[in-house]
């Protein structure tokens, strides 16, 4: 009997994606891998991402293809079978032991033993007085070199006993027995020889001939590898278990800047064709060619050969290349250099509003002048206003003629809003360099493999001594297991969101500190000693400027929840920080999802210079104040592996889609200062420009 589980592409790419383990109900499934991601033909069913090639160079993936996984729905067919149209991603059952919840006894694969003639997937049951449903085990074995399998119980329950040689393993009747005792420890216990043993979570095997093997691959032959680490029993909820990395980023000018939908554009989306076409040996054979092509695509045949012609010169890159590694310098450089003549249909829109934001400083250069202003006109029984008065303030209101022209309300500011918050108003605007409102973002997200048994993660680790040893690193197991394949899975979402930058002097400034690089260093060599290995690797070594803007993108993120109108899960964060030759202090926060209509425009409408001013403002204030200081804001070390400082739930965290990093590398004290004095806020350097 087979069970369909809905789940989503961007689960699939994520926690639920191949050599995980996913919940349906009560039961776990563990994912194939993409080998068996095919239709009943044995072919691939996933629909290819165009336009992506400058972002596989960057990624160095130029030899794979990005294909969506197989699409599939449950259909009605009156015959209440559960039909299915499209392909189905395959599961397997995983763990396959069981155990009764009653009394403790250990069945293996109950839902198939055709003995008994019990063949049901939903409710298997045990056999004792009680009959409860059989549960699968909590426990599995995990591997570095990424292999999972069973838990050995028999091997365990006749460990360091008599009877390990005579007691034979039979898997089709149960004999295995774990229950606690009366202290609460776990007893394994077996029912024909009376052998017992204390179950530890501790224990470790070591067996290289299944160091990469999966539990769908019963039966194939996996090579030895030659790992001295050995393999772990793990909960099946132990965020240990499983670990995908996803790569991916933004679709940038030229391919962004495609018209879909024309001859141009379907002619590219047809390989198979051009490769049809050069291989014609006549010209008779290429003009019947053509001519059906032609009619395929309801064009001219000069049409045709334009768009031949076009491709054949390099449309649409025309030659540029995607150097490895410099990914975000190119999103950046698309971010905040003006696209002239964009259309609302391309797959990056970007609205500068810099030149707005500057006029806005310029308006609110004197916020108590334009306080008076707007009181006397708000008061008609007040006399006659000094006409050097209402000289002064008609200058205010007079911006330069380019700016005044692109937006006519910039001058028409909340006065009572500056008027109160007029110290803290100047710093923040002077702090923000450029702004821009991206209306419309196209984001591809690539599977590239997972990790087993990564490092220990825990809250009570604190590595600061010397002789803390190397950490261990998991093999990144790709998706079908062995490389080979010439296709990842990858999915591409739409959506909109606000860009910003920081001053470039402002930060030179602040950066001068010395105590900003101490503290920094202290957490660099948390870092390093913990081997932790987040879903984006930041760029180390880790600077006071990366840590900035991490932390100034989470309390955005959590002032854009109420701001925007989305959950705070749904907006992500996209950090750009260079202190190199061509430097970077860029901070994208935005919201994607598969729809190709996009998100509703919450978060670019932010954008509009006015409202950023006051949203940035109380960000700022967010930073200086947390429910749990002064604690919080004096902690050594807090959250996983104590990697943030002045960061924790009630200020700084954010849910962990959210976050590019896990919600590690954080600290308020590079956005507020220290108590101490000796690590000033950053809004201090803006008020000495």
């Amino acid at each position: 009997m087979k069970r369909f589980i809905p789940t989503r592409w961007s689960h699939l790419l994520a926690f639920s994606g191949v050599g995980a383990l996913v919940r349906a109900d009560n039961d776990l499934f563990v994912v194939m891998d993409i080998r068996h991601w095919t239709d009943q033909a044995g072919e691939l069913t996933g629909e290819p991402l165009c336009y992506v090639d400058l972002l596989r160079g960057a990624l160095g993936l130029d030899g794979k293809r990005l294909l969506q996984p197989p699409l599939a729905r449950l259909v009605d067919n009156g015959a209440g079978d559960g039909a299915v149209d499209g392909t189905c991603v395959p599961a397997i059952r995983f763990p396959r032991w069981t155990r009764c919840p009653s009394c403790g006894l250990l069945h293996y694969q109950p839902w198939d033993n055709g003995e008994r003639g019990r063949r049901s997937l939903e409710d298997p049951r045990c056999s004792c007085e009680k009959r409860s449903r059989l549960r699968q085990v909590d426990w599995v074995v995990a591997h570095p070199e990424g292999g999972l399998w069973e838990v050995p119980w028999h091997l365990l329950a006749h460990k360091d006993t008599e009877h390990r040689d005579a007691c034979r393993p039979i898997r089709e009747q149960p004999y295995l027995r774990l229950r606690r005792d009366a202290a609460g420890y776990w007893q394994l216990r077996c029912e024909r020889c009376q052998s017992q043993q204390p179950f530890s979570r501790n224990q470790q095997f070591k067996d290289a001939r299944r160091a990469r093997l999966q539990p769908w691959q019963q039966g194939e032959a996996a090579p030895a590898v030659p790992s001295q680490r050995p393999a772990a029993i793990i909960e099946v909820n132990d965020s240990r278990l499983y670990s995908a990395r996803v790569r991916g980023g933004l679709v940038i000018p030229p391919e962004s800047q495609v018209a879909r939908g024309g001859v141009l554009d379907r002619l590219y989306r047809q390989p198979a064709a051009r490769r049809e076409l050069e291989r014609c040996r006549t010209e008779l054979a290429r003009r019947a060619l053509l001519r059906r092509l032609s009619d395929e695509l309801g064009c001219t045949r000069a049409d045709l050969e334009d768009a031949l012609q076009q491709i054949e010169d390099g449309w649409p890159l025309y030659g540029e290349m995607a150097t490895p590694g410099l990914l975000l310098e190119k999103e950046y450089r698309a971010l905040t250099t003006p696209i002239p003549d964009q259309l609302e249909s391309e797959d990056f829109v970007a609205e500068h509003r810099s030149a707005a934001w500057r006029a806005l400083l310029l308006v609110q250069n004197d916020a108590s002048a334009q306080a008076d202003a707007f009181q006397a006109k708000a008061d008609t029984s007040l006399p006659q206003i000094d006409a050097a008065s209402a000289q002064a303030d008609a200058s205010l209101a007079q911006t330069d003629a380019p700016f005044a022209e692109s937006d006519a309300s910039l001058a028409q500011i909340d006065a009572p809003l500056a008027a109160a918050n007029a110290s803290r108003l100047q710093p923040v605007r002077d702090s923000v360099r450029q702004l821009v409102a991206v209306s419309r973002l196209r984001e591809i997200r690539i599977f590239t493999g997972f990790h087993r048994v990564e490092q220990w993660f825990e809250d009570g680790i604190k590595p600061d001594h010397d002789d803390a040893a190397e950490p261990e690193t998991s093999r990144l197991v790709p998706p079908d297991l062995d490389g080979r394949c010439d296709w990842l899975p990858a999915i591409e979402l739409y959506g909109e969101g606000l860009f910003f930058t920081l001053d470039e002097a402002l930060l030179r400034r602040w950066e001068a500190q010395d105590g900003l690089w101490r503290r920094a260093e202290q957490l660099q060599a948390r870092f390093e000693r913990t081997g932790i290995r987040l879903a984006e690797d930041p760029l180390l070594p880790l600077t006071p400027r990366f840590i900035l803007l991490h932390t100034l993108a989470h309390l955005l993120i959590r002032h854009l929840e109420t701001a925007a109108g989305y959950p705070a899960a749904s907006i992500r964060e996209r950090l750009y920080c260079s202190s190199g030759a061509e430097p970077m202090a860029g901070v994208l926060v935005y919201v994607a999802v598969a729809d190709v209509a996009g998100s509703l425009g919450g978060l670019a409408e932010l954008a509009e210079p006015r409202r950023f001013l006051e949203l940035l403002v109380a960000v700022f204030d967010h930073a200086n104040w947390c429910s749990l200081d002064p604690v919080c804001a004096e902690h050594p070390g807090q959250g996983p592996s104590q990697l943030n400082r002045a960061a924790c739930h009630a200020c700084a965290l954010v849910p962990e889609p959210s976050c590019q990093f896990s919600n590690v590398l954080l600290d308020r004290v590079f956005i507020a200062g220290d108590l101490s004095g000796t690590i000033r806020p950053l809004l201090d350097f803006a008020v000495e420009r």
